[in-house]
This record gives C-alpha cells, structure tokens and sequence, in this order.
C-alpha cells in the first residue's frame, strides 16, 4: 500500500476504512475502491478512521462527505473517529454530523455496532 492510499479492513458487518496523513484529490482512488470492496461484501456498518490524518484539504473533505452520502444512501450506518478538533469543527459546520457519528476510537464503534 503506498503511502497516500486508504487501507481498509472487515469484522463481520463492520468494514474500516483507514484514511492516510494527507486526505487530497490523490487519496480518492484508493478510497472509492475500498469502499466498493466493503460494499461487495456487505458491510452495514462503516468505520472512517481518521487517527493518522494530520491534513484534510477541500477535495479531501469533498471524498468524505461523498462517501458518506453513498454509505447512507445504501442503508449504512457510518461512523468516524481519530479527528482532531479542528476537523470535527468542520465536519459540524458542512454538515456531515448530521450524517454521521463522531466517536472517541475504534472500540467504541465495535461497542456501538454491538448494542
């Protein structure tokens, strides 16, 4: 995996998405295909991990809230953690809280996907 690429990983019903250090234009191939993959295997729940990410530009933030957009549209839950404040700021002020669940780290996400 190089080093602008997301990764992404599955447990059962909940797939993760692994963003790198710069979310940019560059990070949006990786990530479609991440999510298509998690998608073909019919996750419910999705996981943005956020906790490597020091920069989000505007085409980085318009990758999350598209993904989040399909994610929802297809009837999955989504969740993100490892923001830093500034960024979940941002997330509030587009909009993309009202979509999404902001939580501390992934093990709240699997006690949430649990209940």
């Amino acid at each position: 995996m190089a080093k602008g690429d997301v990764g992404f990983r599955q447990e059962a019903a909940l797939g993760l998405l692994d963003f790198p250090r710069d979310v940019t234009a560059q990070t949006r191939e990786t990530a479609y295909s991440a999510y298509n993959e998690l998608a073909r295997n019919k996750v419910k729940v999705l996981a943005l991990n956020f906790t490597a990410t020091d920069y989000m530009n505007s085409a980085g933030i318009g990758l999350v809230i598209n993904l989040v957009e399909d994610a929802t549209q297809a009837g999955r839950k989504v969740y993100a953690f490892g923001l830093g404040s500034h960024y979940r700021k941002l997330f509030n002020m587009v909009g993309l809280t009202e979509r999404i669940a902001l939580v501390t780290d992934e093990a709240e996400v699997k006690q949430k996907t649990t209940e």
